[in-house]
């Protein structure tokens, strides 16, 4: 029974892992890649976390969600590819 727990939680873990890496792909952050603010080195999701700290929640005039528009303009700056918001 604790070698079943022992794989479950590994599987698990390995498919957060899995999640991680195609969140980041989706918003083209290199995982591999080092990631500064400032002069600190930080872990690839605080460049995606720190995209969102600013935006204030609710609605915009479009009915779009405010995250909505920060998270598609974040990944038109990295990725080079055209985002429509609407």
């Amino acid at each position: 029974m604790a070698r079943s727990r022992y794989l479950d939680a590994k599987k698990y873990f390995h498919h957060k892992l899995v999640l991680n890496q195609w969140l980041l792909s989706r918003f083209a952050i290199d995982a591999l890649e080092e990631h500064k603010d400032g002069k600190q080195v930080v872990r690839p999701l605080f460049v995606l976390a720190k995209s969102l700290r600013h935006v204030e929640g609710g609605l915009g005039a479009d009915r779009h969600h405010r995250f909505l528009h920060a998270l598609l303009s974040h990944s038109g700056k990295k990725s080079g590819r055209i985002v429509s918001s609407s």
